[in-house]
């Protein structure tokens, strides 16, 4: 949570993306941290740590990696890498920012 909250802190001012779809979420790949990724020194962007062996991290279709713990609940409030800001699908079609605030 205190991730998260250092990204909101870092996002006043920029422009609110709305979070990605269950659907977009569910369809991302689980894959499993084999020998390249620990050689290659892959880490999550989201936590800064370095991926190790025999986990599990979910896969954006941009090719970017995350742990499943981190990428989630980013993904809950925007739909777009961390890295890339490739965006993923959203839910909410036509629906201004301040709408989704509650």
């Amino acid at each position: 949570l205190d991730q998260l909250a250092q990204i909101e802190i870092n996002g006043i001012g920029r422009v609110e993306q709305p979070p990605a779809s269950k659907a977009a979420i569910e369809s991302m790949p689980t894959i499993e941290i084999v020998e390249a990724h620990v050689d290659s020194e892959s880490h999550c962007a989201v936590c800064k740590e370095v991926f190790e062996l025999a986990t599990e991290a979910r896969e954006m279709p941009c090719k970017h990696i995350y742990h499943p713990d981190c990428i989630l609940p980013w993904l809950s409030l925007r739909n777009s890498c961390p890295v890339c800001r490739h965006e993923l699908p959203s839910d909410t079609r036509g629906v201004s920012p301040e709408a989704n605030r509650g």
